[in-house]
């Protein structure tokens, strides 16, 4: 007997309401599976960031000589030694901060070691100067004209499009209405369909709520972690947990000023990721390589990985919406205010692309 056009036959079985065991089960629960952090090369170097305490500061100093002393220590790296040559908004383009601290937690230098332990040791001896300035940490005060700068030295380059506008206004139907906002405010985007106000005011009920959503940690199991090498023929090869191998490729290709035919990165298994590994370890990793010219490898502790890395970022929902008495909705007016942090890492047009 056949079976009828597009239902599985009995030799098929089933496809909906049956377990089917994963691909890589096996692998993983017997722990065969090889992560980032289980790749061995002969010559590995470990590298241990110094992490700053301050919320928003400016870096007077930075002195590793106590560091280089320590058995095992081979360098002490700071923004100055890293060959990054382009220039842009993104947290890649300064992976090591330069002249400006914007959050408690951002790299100031990198130590880098023959093992785990020196490096640890080593980043504990280095001494940053900083000169404390005033943390920018309420997101509507934050707007307000006149506030305090989330960022005092502006990064070069552009995120493209309307990143490229400060307070730009990116609107879909209709301009958007004048406000006065602070240089902290990135950038607009507007969207209208009809009359809102009007409709609110002839609908039998209107509910009015804000909701607020926390910066949120991805929760992965597997920290950040890249090991980087240059090989024989030059090219640049970098072995990371990350969830965008051809976009690590071509950035690092960028950020180093190098052909993307010289840029090899090899994606491994992930530990987990849900959007959270992408471009934080792998410009450290790759440029401690370059310079120093043997492998290096950069995984973070689970509480560097927290304070350190990239949560999804806060919101403020307001919402008004309408309703007939028979409970039909009737219309709808939001507004949404994103906690971009101290770089421009998310896109108008991706936030519009969500939203709208």
């Amino acid at each position: 007997m056949k079976a009828a056009r597009g239902q599985p036959s009995e030799s098929q079985g089933a496809l909906i309401g049956v377990a089917r065991p994963r691909l890589d089960s096996v692998e993983k629960v017997t722990g065969a599976t090889r992560f980032a952090g289980d790749l061995t090369l002969p010559g590995l170097l470990h590298a241990r960031l110094v992490l700053s305490p301050e919320p928003h500061a400016r870096v007077e100093l930075v002195n590793g000589e106590a560091a280089r002393q320590v058995a095992g220590v081979v360098a002490v790296l700071t923004a100055a030694d890293l060959p990054i040559v382009a220039q842009g908004p993104y947290r890649h383009h300064e992976p090591l901060a330069r002249e400006e601290v914007v959050f408690a937690g951002q790299p100031v230098a990198m130590v880098v070691a023959e093992s785990e332990a020196a490096a640890e040791d080593g980043a504990e001896a280095v001494v940053v100067d900083y000169s404390a300035l005033e943390p920018v940490v309420d997101l509507e005060a934050a707007m307000s004209p006149g506030a305090p700068l989330a960022r005092l030295e502006q990064q070069g380059g552009t995120a493209g499009g309307v990143e490229s506008l400060h307070a730009a206004v990116g609107g879909r139907g209709r301009e958007a209405p004048e406000e006065d906002l602070s240089e902290n405010v990135l950038g607009r985007c507007f969207h209208s369909r009809g009359e809102v106000s009007d409709v609110l005011a002839g609908s039998a009920a209107v509910v009015a709520r804000r909701y607020k959503t926390s910066w949120v940690h991805q929760g992965y199991l597997e920290p950040q972690v890249a090991t980087a090498w240059v090989e024989s023929a030059g090219q640049l090869a970098v072995s990371t947990s990350t969830q965008g191998a051809f976009y690590t490729r071509d950035e690092l290709a960028k950020l180093f000023g190098l052909p993307v035919s010289k840029v090899r990165v090899q994606a491994e298994a992930l530990g987990g990721a849900f959007g959270g590994k992408m471009l934080i370890v792998e410009p450290l990793a790759a440029g401690a390589a370059l310079v120093l010219r043997r492998p290096v490898r950069l995984a973070f502790t689970r509480s560097e990985d927290f304070v350190a890395s990239n949560p999804a970022p806060a919101s403020i929902i307001d919402l008004r919406i309408g309703a007939r008495a028979t409970g039909e909705l009737t219309g709808l007016d939001a507004r949404v205010i994103f906690d971009r942090g101290t770089n421009a890492e998310w896109g108008l047009e991706e936030i519009a692309a969500v939203l709208l």
